[in-house]
């Protein structure tokens, strides 16, 4: 395997710090203006300032790649995701990085027993439709399952203990 030198990062997200981050350390990514990124046999080797890691003996053979001025960050890997759901909770996430913890989010109302309460009192008719436009599948193309006319339909999940 080749080494690889990535230039033209207008920022390079590098997440360097203390981890796992919370409140507002939320805020630091780690970014270096004018940044660049050497792969060696598909590992990173190093990431900095272009300059730098342009001088740096490996960059001279490496094959590169110019990303013309875009933000290079890692990918990132959620290991659930929820096609179904009855409301974004996206302001809840500005309160975590604003430094709100997930007690006092919980405390003022927000939380995922407020997802649940919410997901249980929305209609099967009303989650299906959040879950077409929420991946952009139109009505001609949705299966063929969801074209039909539902029996009724009632979600009703266990309730835990923690949902009284």
């Amino acid at each position: 395997m080749s080494d690889i030198l990535i230039t033209g990062c207008s920022q390079l997200l590098t997440l360097r710090g203390a981890a796992p981050r919370r409140g507002r350390s939320l805020r630091d990514l780690g970014i270096i203006q004018d940044g660049a990124l050497l792969l060696q046999d598909g590992m990173i080797l190093a990431a900095g300032p272009r300059r730098t890691i342009e001088k740096r003996k490996e960059s001279r053979r490496a094959k590169k790649i110019d990303v013309g001025g875009r933000v290079v960050m890692p990918g990132f890997v959620d290991s659930h995701t929820h096609l179904v759901f009855a409301e974004s909770r996206a302001a809840e996430y500005e309160q975590r990085i604003a430094g709100a913890t997930y007690e006092q989010i919980a405390k003022s109302g927000g939380g995922i027993l407020s997802s649940v309460r919410k997901l249980r009192a929305a209609s099967a008719a009303d989650l299906k439709s959040r879950a077409i436009r929420a991946s952009a599948i139109s009505p001609l193309t949705a299966p063929p399952h969801w074209k039909q006319k539902p029996a009724t339909a009632s979600i009703s999940p266990a309730k835990s203990k923690r949902s009284k």
